[in-house]
């Protein structure tokens, strides 16, 4: 953006609990974008590391925020409270960011003021950040470059750090819930989508570190509960029959098979077959159903 005298202020927020390794990396890919006018909180969440000292080492426009640990939601949270920005954009501390993502972000928010959120595509990278797959939303072209409501329902495909978020609209939907665990950011997307469209850059411009362990290092009995929380939830967000319904089901397919996964992982034989069934037999007009008939016909040979 040419006029930087006109830009709005864009706030950062990164949450971080023991990331020390990772906070520099991340700081960087902010303090190197294209766009100026940005400020940038780091909620420590209670690290026992030396967070805190790296981050003093840290040059530019930074608030250092530590509280007792209590989760990345409250930190976030946190963050929005003390913001002064009139976006806000959310960062992990083991992503980072490609030189030109807020500059992009504004342009877009800028050019449609009915926009509550913008997300961009992404790459998701390996614990080095060495570039593993590129994720880019198919974006039906009529919507030009929003995200249709019914695609956010079924499933989250939009990842934290790749999002812009307007404070108004924080303001008006509330923050992240902090009483779920998994899914709280899903739960805020479908939210904030109610109050306005949700813009969607088909171009990579964050890296998501993927650690290992992958779904079943995040995925307890407590956070399934959540996830199933958030999909009944938004089963009542839905304003028509086949959101209700068919939407409802294809996530709650998705969901299952899922959970199957898990419990195969875990040694549960008996119960992942149960949710497979369960899961086809939800929605069964999927590639995931093939695949759980071909699996339960060649063990039964």
């Amino acid at each position: 953006m040419n006029n930087y005298n006109e830009e709005p202020l864009v706030s950062v927020i990164i949450p971080t609990y023991n990331s020390a390794k990772f906070i520099s990396g991340s700081v960087s890919s902010v303090t190197n974008q294209t766009y100026s006018n940005i400020e940038i909180l780091i909620i420590d969440d209670g690290s026992t590391d030396n967070t805190e000292a790296v981050v003093q080492a840290l040059s530019g426009p930074i608030r250092y925020i530590k509280q007792i640990n209590s989760g990345p939601s409250s930190a976030r949270n946190r963050g929005i409270a003390q913001s002064k920005g009139k976006y806000i954009a959310f960062l992990d501390v083991d992503d980072e960011w490609e030189p030109s993502k807020i500059e992009s972000q504004v342009i877009f928010f800028e050019n449609d003021k009915n926009l509550s959120i913008v997300a961009t595509g992404y790459v998701r990278c390996d614990a080095g950040l060495s570039p593993v797959e590129t994720i880019v939303l198919a974006i039906p072209s009529k919507n030009r470059g929003v995200v249709p409501f019914r695609m956010l329902l079924e499933k989250n495909q939009l990842l934290t750090s790749s999002i812009m978020i307007k404070k108004q609209t924080l303001d008006e939907c509330g923050f992240f819930d902090e009483k779920i665990y998994f899914g709280e950011d899903w739960d805020l997307w479908v939210r904030t989508a109610q109050l306005g469209g949700i813009g969607y850059i088909q171009t990579p411009l964050a890296k998501y570190r993927a650690h290992g362990g992958g779904l079943t290092g995040k995925l307890d009995d407590k956070n399934m509960q959540d996830w199933l929380a958030v999909i009944k939830k938004n089963k009542l967000r839905a304003t028509n029959w086949y959101d209700k319904n068919i939407v409802y089901r294809k996530s709650l397919s998705w969901y299952l098979y899922n959970y199957a996964y898990i419990e195969r992982v875990r040694g549960q034989r008996g119960e992942s077959k149960r949710k497979a069934i369960k899961s086809a037999i939800v929605w069964p007009f999927s590639i995931r159903t093939l695949r759980i008939a071909k699996g339960l016909l060649a063990r039964s040979r």
